[in-house]
């Protein structure tokens, strides 16, 4: 942006010049070229300005997770990273305590997409309620599924006492695609001659993906693949085997397991079938479940969501999960508020 700067002064100052030593007769065409051109240079710091301050101020979390906005607050909020490479804290272990261990699993709900301050995600604030006889260890990346979030648990070097698996509608993506339907192109790059500035310019790639947002909703083709994925009788069956897997790993910790389902947060209805399926599957197999559906049916998004092109849960939505947890889940042996 400084080149783009200097060489905009550079050009202003020639015109400068050869306006006032080397153009000197006072025609109409030199009056209308020298307001056109100061309409340019006028437009072109106008346009420096604001990449600045798109460039340096603006920091927001998007669905896309590519956007230079979304990048930005990645950089300045994801934190803290433990060293096992979760946006989590370091989990020191003491054997002598008597410390019982509670996973949250899951993806960037869990993880805390949107989530500026750790504190504020439901795990953190479920810790706190619980007190200094639990460690509540979250395993959550962006993007996970059930096979992965599977994977986490059983490579962690601790076993839980207790598991909250945070479920959401496209942890069923993995069993899809292995099961031969692939998850459709959602989003599409810019074309190659607005791409260079879509991909380097804050402002414009501001502008630009906000605008496709509007513009071009992928959400039927969205929707369209996950109910067919959910309906799919082998795509469910090697879903519900993932599933299975989990609660498996639970029996053999000797692991209380509770499912958290969250629906769509932009209009909770749509997802109803989905989610009752996948309670419906859980609860007949032994699992405590909390689908949330009930509790948000009428909730309206903006309640719910991070902000409007970010559809994760935002902090309120956390701490009331948080407290739905709590109670789901009681009795919490040694935890802060049964002391109380």
């Amino acid at each position: 942006m400084m080149i783009s700067f200097i060489i905009l002064t550079i050009a202003l100052t020639g015109l400068i010049f050869v306006c006032r030593f080397l153009w000197k007769n006072g025609s109409r065409f030199r009056r209308m070229s020298i307001n056109l051109c100061i309409g340019f240079f006028a437009l072109g710091y106008t346009l420096l300005a604001l990449e600045y301050a798109f460039s340096s101020f603006v920091k927001i979390s998007d669905g896309f997770g590519f956007t230079l906005a979304a990048k930005k607050w990645n950089e300045t909020y994801w934190k803290p990273i433990n060293s096992m490479g979760y946006r989590d804290k370091e989990h020191p272990w003491n054997e002598d305590l008597g410390t019982r261990i509670l996973f949250v699993v899951g993806d960037s709900f869990a993880a805390g997409h949107g989530i500026k301050d750790v504190c504020n995600r439901f795990s953190d604030v479920l810790a706190r309620k619980l007190g200094a006889r639990w460690e509540v260890v979250v395993l959550a990346r962006n993007g996970w599924q059930t096979d992965r979030e599977y994977e986490a648990m059983t490579r962690y070097p601790k076993k839980p006492d207790r598991i909250i698996v945070s479920y959401c509608l496209n942890d069923i993506y993995s069993a899809a695609v292995r099961e031969g339907a692939p998850l459709p192109e959602l989003v599409r790059r810019p074309g190659p001659f607005i791409r260079p500035l879509v991909d380097h310019s804050h402002l414009f790639n501001f502008v630009y993906w906000r605008a496709y947002r509007s513009l071009r909703s992928a959400t039927d083709q969205y929707w369209k693949y996950l109910n067919k994925a959910y309906q799919t009788e082998k795509v469910w069956l090697a879903h519900t085997k993932e599933l299975s897997s989990m609660l498996n790993y639970a029996a053999d910790a000797n692991a209380d397991i509770c499912f958290l389902i969250w629906p769509h947060l932009g209009d909770p209805s749509v997802s109803q079938g989905i989610t009752e399926k996948v309670a419906r599957f859980l609860a007949d197999s032994g699992a405590l479940v909390l689908d949330l559906t009930p509790h948000l049916r009428n909730r309206k998004p903006h309640e719910m969501m991070v902000n409007s092109m970010d559809g994760h849960p935002n902090e309120r939505l956390h701490a009331e999960v948080a407290e739905l947890l709590y109670r789901k889940m009681e009795p919490w042996e040694g935890s802060a508020s049964a002391v109380e």
